[in-house]
């Protein structure tokens, strides 16, 4: 009993490995993934094949994942690892000789230990990585050709531009949100793209440039949401918010509101006395401001007469003139 229990999760690891086997098919030279994990995607980093070490290629259309059989590497570029419409074709990483299977379709074929091996059988053929590729050692100890990332090399001849990373090769170019322009001399750079001013109704209302991409906001008033994946501003009602005071009535508008006193007598003497007091605490509160004023230009007004009147004891003013008094002293 003890021996079958411990048995089961044996069982239960073979049975996944053949349901994964079963469920990887070929088409060609691509290798086909329809269930299990790693099959199905949604983005692209979710394709990846973690028995091989080897990332896939996911389709946004039919949410599939696929791979390039041993011995081949994706054509073209393809550094996003996703791709729509046509399927991408794969092409050979290695020397080794291409043999067919008797359905006529090409033999999966991988690099171990510098020989081919050829489903499984290792052959006295030497192998070769293709220029852009390189020997490298994976997880199970074998050695395999794998892309050589160009672009991780300070030295590249891409600079001033961007380097792009192909499987078995790379191209300069600029990143996204950039564009190439033709310099002095036919030197080549990358330009920012400023999509808030060359894009018309880009955003619904504000629209902030950042490097290499933008970001699209809402005015004072608004909240953004988002409709069918479209970014859209919404008026927010803040009379929902309690905007206004309990004795004020509060009207919305397009991006803003107001507040109204009510026009209409209170019902009730609660009514009244909420409606009054704050009235008359205003007319209070005005009252004393105002004869505060009073009171600080009257001590102002004081206050100068006093100056006036002891400056008038402390000198005299003589309406003699002046040749006369020099006449008088003579």
């Amino acid at each position: 009993m003890l021996w079958t229990a411990g048995l089961w999760p044996v069982v239960i690891l073979l049975g996944s490995e053949v349901l994964s086997a079963v469920s990887a098919r070929r088409a060609g030279l691509i290798r086909l993934c329809t269930t299990g994990k790693g099959c199905h995607c949604s983005k692209p980093t979710e394709c990846f094949d973690f028995t091989r070490e080897r990332r896939g290629i996911c389709n946004l259309e039919s949410h599939s994942c696929f791979y390039c059989l041993y011995g081949y590497h994706l054509e073209g570029n393809h550094t996003a690892e996703f791709y729509t419409g046509l399927m991408p074709r794969c092409k050979r990483s290695d020397t080794c000789e291409v043999q067919r299977d008797y359905n006529g379709r090409e033999l999966e074929v991988e690099c171990v230990n510098d020989y081919c091996v050829r489903d499984g059988y290792t052959t006295e053929e030497e192998c070769i990585c293709e220029d852009g590729f390189i020997m490298k050692k994976m997880w199970d100890g074998r050695r395999r050709c794998t892309d050589s990332n160009e672009c991780e090399s300070t030295d590249n001849e891409c600079h001033p531009l961007h380097c792009i990373n192909m499987e078995g090769g790379h191209r300069c170019g600029c990143r996204s949100g950039y564009r190439m322009i033709r310099g002095h001399y036919g030197h080549k750079y990358c330009e920012e793209i400023d999509e808030c001013k060359e894009v018309i109704g880009l955003c619904p209302q504000a629209c902030r440039n950042l490097p290499g991409t933008f970001n699209c906001t809402c005015h004072p008033g608004y909240t953004p949401t988002y409709e069918r994946g479209k970014l859209i501003c919404v008026d927010i009602d803040e009379c929902q918010v309690d905007a206004c005071s309990p004795l004020m009535t509060c009207y919305n508008s397009i991006g803003s509101y107001w507040c109204s006193m009510p026009l209409q007598a209170p019902q009730t003497a609660f009514g009244w006395a909420s409606l009054l007091v704050p009235l008359v605490v205003a007319a209070v509160v005005l009252g004393l401001v105002l004869k505060n004023r009073q009171l600080h230009q009257e001590v102002v007004r004081r206050s100068s007469e006093d100056l006036l009147e002891k400056g008038r004891d402390r000198f005299q003013v003589s309406s003699v003139p002046s040749g006369a008094a020099e006449e008088e002293k003579a």
